[in-house]
């Protein structure tokens, strides 16, 4: 029985060191490797951040495109609310309609 005790607290002894020289080892590690892993998430950072501040500019490029075409339907809308008249004369306008809008978009 003596023997067998014996042989658990060897095997717990050998563990436990086992263990904290893998601690050890990690400390050393994470000691050594600190820098260069700090500089890479720092240059990914600062590409995400660049990344990031262009599709803000392209989100308020698209807002600011979609008000300016807001601003032109209604200038068209309201010059097309004028045409009431029938045949030729209707013909020339919805022409001319479409070439407003059409200068208006930059076509």
């Amino acid at each position: 029985m003596a023997l067998l005790r014996r042989l658990a607290a060897a095997i717990t002894l050998l563990l436990s060191a086992v263990g904290i020289v893998g601690c050890v080892a990690g400390i050393i590690s994470i000691w050594t490797f600190y820098q260069g892993v700090s500089d890479k998430v720092q240059t990914i950072s600062a590409r995400l951040d660049v990344g990031l501040e262009r599709a803000s500019v392209a989100g308020e490029n698209v807002q600011r495109a979609l008000e300016t075409a807001r601003t032109h339907m209604a200038n068209v809308g309201e010059k097309s609310a004028d045409l009431g008249g029938g045949g030729e004369q209707n013909r020339l306008a919805a022409r001319a309609v479409r070439t407003l809008i059409a200068q208006q978009a930059g076509l």
